[in-house]
C-alpha cells in the first residue's frame, strides 16, 4: 500500500491502483509533506496528494477532442455540463486512446504485442441541493488493456566477466541494444468501477460532512515466465524442441547467445558465459499469471468548526473494508516448439489444461479499517497559531489461503527443473501436512495513535514561519502464504564464501536446487552457511516521526515568492518492497527495515516577472 493519502474532490482512496488510469477532468494537484492524517486519512504518513476535478457548470458547456500520432497511436474525448433543473447540476464526459506502443516483438513478428496500450472510461457527477444539505455524487467506469512485463535487460555481472574473461558480461546499460523476443503474447486487462456521494450540512456548530465511498477494481495480467536464463523447465521436451527451433533464429547481442541446450550442461563456464534473455524466446521459462483484484467501501464522519472564530476545531469517524485477492503463479508453456496462445488466464489450471500449473500463491487479504480523527488549531495572539491534531488508527487484517490442496497440491506435469517431487506451494514443501489441511488462516490487529503538534506565526503579511513534528502509521500484513518457505528453500542457508564469487563443489548445491549440477573441481574452499534475507509471511508496521521548519515569504510587490524547509524524520520497521526471481519463479513480498533516518532541506522561487512572463525553480538535498 501507498505510504500517502490520495484525496480526489474530498474522497480518500483506498486502493493504491486508483492512480493506475486515466486521470480525466483533473483541474488541481496538490501536494503535502510529512504525516497527513489527522486532515486526510489513512496511510497519509508520508504526506498527501490532494486532487480535485471539474466541477458541472452552471452554465451548458460542450467539448469533443481527438488526436492522432505515430504508432498507431489515436485518442478521443467528450465533455458535456450544465444546469438540470433549479438546484441541481451536472456533467457528463467520455475517454478513449490507444497506442500500438514503441517496441516491436521480433519473435512473434508483431508491432502491438510489448507495450500497447488502450483505455476507455466513462463518468458523471451530479452536484444538488436536497433540504439543508448539498450533495456531490460521482461515478466513473474504464477498462485497460495493454502489454505485460516488458522489462528488458543488460548483464553487468563484472565479477563473472573477470572470472571468465567474457566481456560481454559486465556491458554498459548506457550502449544497451532494446529487443524483445518472448514467445508469449501478454495479455493486461484492467476493469474499474467507481462510486462516492459527499454531503455537506450546516448544523449551527459547525458543517457536517458524511462521505460514503464504493470501488471495484479486477485485474489480471498473463505473460512470459520470469527468466528464460533460469531455465525452469530445462529438462522437458517442449523446452529442448523450442531452444532447438530458436537456434536457427537471428543472433542476438552478447551474451545472450544462448549458450549449451538445456539439460545438457557439463560445466561451469560455458553455460555462465552466454545468457538466455529474460523472457526469451523458448519455453524455459514457462509463463506467469498475476491478479490483483479489490473491493473497498468506505464511510467517513466529520464535523468542522466555523474557520472565523479563534478557537477552531474538527472531529471525525472513518471505516473502510478491503477485500484484495492475490494471485501470482508460474506453470508451464506446453506448447513444444510451436509458439501457441492458447492460454487460460485463472489462477489454477489442471493437468488437463493447456497451461498446467506449477507454482501458485493464491490469497484473500481482507481489512477492517477503524479510526478516529480531530483536530485543535488556536489563536494565541495576532498572526500566531498553534494546532494540535491527533488520529487513532486500527486495522483488523485477516488472510486466506486459496491454493489447491489433495490431489492438486503436487505440481501438475511437467514439473519444474529446479524442483525434486514439488509441491505447488512451497509452503507445502516445508509442511506437508499443508497440502492435506491447507495453509492456515492467520489474522491480526495492528493499532496507533499519531499525534501532531504545528506553530504558524505570520510575522509580517508577506512572511510565514512554521514548524511541525508529527507521527504517521502504515499498518503491517500478511504476505502471500508460502513466501517465507521460498526465500528459505532457495536464498537462505547458502553457501557464503569468503569472496565475492565463489563455486563449490557440485554436491553443495543439491538441497538449494533438487537435483546436481556437476561444476567440477571448486573456485574456492572456504564456505559457510548463512541467510541471505529475512522474509517472513508476515510483516510489521510502519512508524514514522517527522520534524520540519521552514517559510514563506513574498517580495518585490508580491511578484516573486520563496519558500524554505529543513526537515527530518525517523521511521521504526519501514516497510520495503522487495522482488525476487530466481529457479522459483518470481516472488514480491514487504520486509522491514528496523531503523530509517531520511533528513534535507529544500528552497523554491517563482518570479513573475512580467505580466507575460514567470521564472520559477528550486533545489533539495536528502540523507537518507
Amino acid at each position: 500500500e501507498t505510504n500517502f493519502a490520495l484525496v480526489v474532490d474530498g474522497v480518500l482512496q483506498t486502493n493504491p491502483n486508483a492512480l493506475n488510469q486515466e486521470l480525466n477532468n483533473v483541474t488541481q494537484i496538490e501536494v503535502l509533506k510529512g504525516p497527513q492524517g489527522a486532515l486526510y486519512g489513512r496511510n497519509a504518513l508520508a504526506g498527501a496528494v490532494i486532487m480535485t476535478t471539474r466541477k458541472p457548470s452552471d452554465v451548458a458547456e460542450f467539448e469533443v477532442g481527438a488526436g492522432y500520432g505515430s504508432n498507431n497511436a489515436y485518442k478521443g474525448n467528450f465533455y458535456a455540463s450544465g444546469p438540470l433543473g433549479d438546484n441541481a447540476k451536472g456533467s457528463l464526459s467520455a475517454y478513449t486512446h490507444k497506442t500500438d506502443g514503441q517496441w516491436n516483438n521480433t519473435l512473434l513478428n508483431c508491432d502491438d504485442c510489448v507495450d500497447y496500450f488502450e483505455e476507455s472510461g466513462v463518468s458523471g457527477r451530479l452536484n444538488f441541493d436536497a433540504g439543508s444539505g448539498s450533495f456531490d455524487v460521482k461515478a466513473k467506469y474504464s477498462k485497460v488493456k495493454s502489454g505485460a512485463i516488458n522489462f528488458n535487460a543488460e548483464v553487468s555481472f563484472f565479477e563473472a566477466a573477470a572470472l571468465f574473461g567474457n566481456p560481454a558480461l559486465d556491458g554498459d546499460p548506457n550502449q544497451h541494444s532494446f529487443f524483445y523476443t518472448n514467445n508469449i503474447k501478454p495479455q493486461n486487462e484492467q476493469e474499474n468501477k467507481d462510486i462516492s456521494i459527499k454531503g455537506d450540512w450546516d448544523v449551527g456548530v459547525g458543517q457536517l460532512t458524511a462521505v460514503a465511498a464504493y470501488n471495484d477494481q479486477t485485474n489480471f495480467f498473463l505473460t512470459d515466465g520470469a527468466s528464460d536464463a533460469f531455465f525452469l523447465y530445462a529438462f522437458t521436451p517442449s523446452c529442448g524442441a523450442s531452444f532447438a527451433a530458436r537456434l536457427g533464429d537471428t543472433p542476438l547481442p552478447a551474451p545472450f547467445n544462448y549458450g549449451n541446450p538445456p539439460g545438457t550442461i557439463v560445466s561451469f563456464t560455458p553455460y555462465a558465459s552466454s545468457f538466455q534473455p529474460p523472457y526469451g524466446p523458448t519455453t524455459c521459462g514457462g509463463y506467469q499469471y498475476q491478479q490483483r483484484d479489490q473491493k473497498d467501501s468506505s464511510v467517513e464522519l466529520r464535523l468542522t468548526s466555523p474557520g472565523d472564530q479563534r478557537l477552531r476545531w474538527l472531529a471525525g469517524i472513518y471505516f473502510a473494508d478491503i477485500e484484495r485477492h492475490v494471485v501470482v503463479s508460474q506453470g508451464s508453456d506446453n506448447t513444444g516448439a510451436t509458439l501457441q496462445q492458447n492460454f487460460l488466464a485463472q489462477a489454477f489450471v489442471p493437468t488437463s489444461g493447456p497451461n498446467p500449473t506449477d507454482l501458485l500463491y493464491d490469497d484473500t487479504f481482507n481489512s477492517n479499517v477503524y479510526a478516529g480523527f480531530g483536530q485543535l488549531a488556536y489563536d494565541v495572539t495576532e498572526g500566531v497559531e498553534i494546532a494540535l491534531a491527533l488520529r487513532y488508527d486500527s486495522e483488523e487484517r485477516k488472510v486466506d489461503n486459496n491454493v489447491p490442496t489433495g490431489a492438486n497440491a503436487r505440481a501438475q506435469t511437467p514439473t519444474f527443473a529446479f524442483f525434486s517431487n514439488p509441491y505447488i506451494n512451497p509452503a507445502y514443501t516445508a509442511n506437508p501436512a499443508f497440502a492435506t489441511t491447507g495453509i492456515p488462516s492467520r489474522s491480526k490487529t495492528f493499532s496507533q495513535f499519531q499525534p501532531k503538534l504545528s506553530v504558524n506565526w505570520k510575522a509580517t503579511d508577506d512572511l510565514t514561519v512554521y514548524a511541525s513534528y508529527g507521527y504517521g502509521f502504515r499498518s503491517g500484513g500478511f504476505n502471500s502464504s508460502g513466501s517465507e518457505a521460498t526465500v528459505n528453500q532457495f536464498y537462505n542457508n547458502a553457501l557464503i564464501p569468503g569472496q565475492d564469487l565463489c563455486l563449490g563443489p557440485s554436491s553443495d548445491f543439491d538441497t538449494t536446487f533438487g537435483f546436481t549440477l556437476p561444476l567440477g573441481p571448486p573456485v574456492c574452499t572456504a564456505t559457510s552457511v548463512h541467510n541471505l534475507t529475512d522474509v517472513h509471511d508476515d510483516y510489521k508496521k510502519e512508524v514514522s516521526k517527522a520534524a520540519e521548519a521552514g517559510f514563506k515569504a513574498n517580495l518585490l510587490d508580491r511578484t516573486l515568492s520563496i519558500n524554505g524547509a529543513i526537515y527530518q524524520t525517523k521511521v521504526e520497521d519501514m516497510q520495503f518492497f522487495n522482488f525476487f526471481a530466481g529457479p522459483f519463479g518470481l516472488l514480491r513480498v514487504v520486509t522491514n527495515i528496523d531503523e530509517v533516518t531520511i533528513k534535507g532541506a529544500e528552497a523554491d522561487f517563482r518570479w513573475r516577472a512580467t505580466d507575460g512572463f514567470s521564472l520559477f525553480g528550486g533545489i533539495g538535498f536528502t540523507d537518507g
